[in-house]
């Protein structure tokens, strides 16, 4: 059993972060003064006055508009990125060093001044980030605008000229991709006498290793991801084609994916099913449908799932790079699926205090009814707009835009049901591949009030997340949602025969306070919850910790932010 303990809750300027490598710190804005808290008692540890204009004119220049600040921790969590918004018209960011032990071998920061301000440059800039290399992590880098440059300043040469990596094709958030663990790569995709191409960066000394185009000359690169691994990188293209390329970071091509082309490899083998047959045929009819929406690594890098604006997830082997799953979100779920319903009026009738339990439906079936995107609109809402793998890999949630209430929880991994060897009782048992299926999570949502154009609909999935395990023996995996109303849901596996359970948890406030972000420290211990004005933090109390939770209770540092 796992209940929650919650902050209060604290105002922010719309930018609030949690520290990206370390667990010990939540960071806002909160008018244009930069606020340090320690993350297990909130408590504030820093805190500093940035010196940006109040008010930018806008574009009638009748008006003045507050300018409002975005920040970013880098690798380490010493250091931070404010970036006055917007960028275009600043023209500058803050570098603020949380720890005054290093602010004379950084280059960020003083004794006295513990900030340090980057000029971008008269081009401005659209996106700033941090380097993530492990190694050498003090570089920032700059996308300028109309897709010039990338501009990268180290701060531990700050008279040295900035180095550059010109042509980028694509501003983040998409575009560019450090490799995993280390950070010691970044792959960017390039644009260069008009055909895409990717650059592998070292990201320690800023060289570039190796410079590949993409197998086409018509190849529209939308993104890019490095494999948890590190072994390969998966580049697939605009929403136009449903094109997905595995490449090594030395440029080789390992594979193209392509479900609807006629131009798709026969099988080498006579299909055995009747399923075997039907995906044949799909593979090798013609497709005049959107393509590729997201990619999502498994955490070993050994499998890929891609959500299509079709709908469908297809989950490709890294042996020879094919699809071995084919998964969709039907309108009509029957047996053998845990169905899980969020009672309606919980929140006002608990007042945020407590976990309430979600309903399970008496009938063996349960139907949705889809909602009828907008066709002519660009980017209608319908497919696959998130996927997410468990920690372990275990579990894949995804939201399905055409049913924007419902979380669906799939299966892929389950414990091998033969015998373990006497040599090897002791480990964990094997898993083997099992894709399905296994919940539907069903937010309630008021009749009439759920259209294609409401952004404020009650009951929309906004944002979900896996919580990090702790690589504990058995560890039971969570899984943590918000819809924008005053409390969260969290599903988790149990013992037993269902096997999960979905709940909701209630946020006590004498304001109205509906989060529709989530972060998780990097060892799963807290749980921040946000929108647009203010900011909580839950954390999760699993039975082993109920005892010692006991013998004192968390005191909390409330202030007048």
């Amino acid at each position: 059993m796992t209940v929650f303990e919650l902050s209060p809750l604290y105002r922010h300027s719309n930018s609030v972060t949690l520290s990206t490598t370390n667990n010990t710190s939540v960071s806002a804005i909160v008018n244009q003064r930069f606020v340090q808290r320690d993350i297990h008692d909130l408590r504030i540890t820093s805190t500093q006055l940035l010196p940006v204009t109040n008010t930018v004119s806008n574009e009638n220049n009748k008006e003045k508009d507050k300018e409002s600040i975005q920040i970013q921790s880098s690798i380490n969590g010493n250091l931070v990125l404010a970036i006055p918004t917007p960028i275009l018209k600043s023209k500058h960011a803050f570098i603020i060093n949380t720890s005054p032990a290093t602010r004379h071998t950084n280059g960020a920061g003083t004794e006295d001044d513990p900030y340090a301000k980057l000029e971008i440059g008269q081009e401005g800039a659209v996106a700033m980030a941090w380097s993530k290399s492990t190694s050498v992590n003090d570089a920032v880098l700059v996308w300028s605008a109309s897709h010039l440059k990338i501009s990268i300043f180290r701060l531990s040469a700050p008279t040295s000229p900035a180095l550059y990596i010109h042509n980028p094709k694509l501003n983040p958030p998409v575009g560019f991709s450090f490799r995993p663990k280390d950070g010691r790569y970044l792959a960017v995709v390039e644009r260069h006498q008009g055909r895409d191409h990717v650059g592998i960066y070292d990201a320690q000394v800023w060289k570039l290793v190796r410079h590949f185009p993409l197998p086409s000359t018509s190849s529209d690169v939308a993104d890019l991801s490095w494999s948890p691994c590190g072994r390969y990188i998966a580049i697939w293209e605009s929403a136009v084609d449903y094109i997905l390329h595995i490449y090594t970071p030395d440029g080789r091509l390992l594979s193209t994916f392509t479900p609807y082309t006629p131009s798709s490899p026969s099988p080498s083998s006579t299909p055995t099913t009747e399923e075997d047959q039907a995906r044949i045929d799909r593979s090798q009819s013609s497709w005049v449908g959107l393509g590729i929406r997201c990619v999502e690594w498994h955490p070993t890098g050994d499998w890929i799932a891609i959500g299509g604006w079709d709908g469908k997830i297809r989950v490709l082997s890294r042996v020879g790079w094919v699809a071995v799953a084919e998964l969709s979100c039907p309108a009509k779920v029957g047996g053998g699926v845990n169905i899980w319903k969020e009672p309606e009026g919980w929140i006002e009738k608990t007042r945020g205090k407590g976990i309430v339990t979600f309903d399970t439906p008496t009938t063996t079936t349960t139907s949705l009814n889809p909602l009828r995107p907008d066709l002519g609109r660009p980017n209608p809402r319908m497919g696959i707009s998130k996927l997410a793998w468990s920690s372990e890999g275990k579990w894949l949630a995804c939201c399905n835009q055409s049913h924007p209430t419902a979380l669906w929880v799939f299966s892929f991994l389950s414990p091998s049901h033969s015998s373990p060897s006497p040599s090897s009782s002791a480990q964990r048992p094997a898993l083997h591949f099992r894709p399905r299926l296994q919940s539907l999570i069903i937010h309630y949502s008021a009749p009439g009030t759920l259209g294609t154009s409401n952004e404020k609909a009650q009951g929309i999935v906004r944002e979900f997340g896996w919580r990090p395990t702790r690589g504990q023996e058995e560890e039971a995996e969570m899984l943590v949602a918000t819809t924008g109303q005053g409390g969260f849901t969290v599903w988790r596996e149990t013992p037993g025969v269902e096997g999960c359970t979905a709940e909701g948890v209630g946020i006590p406030s004498r304001t109205t306070f509906a989060p529709v972000a989530l972060s998780f420290s990097p060892d799963g211990s807290a749980i921040l919850l946000n929108d647009r004005e203010m900011f909580a933090v839950a954390y999760p109390v699993e039975d082993e910790d109920i005892e010692r939770e006991r013998d004192g209770e968390r005191s909390w540092y409330e202030d007048d932010d």
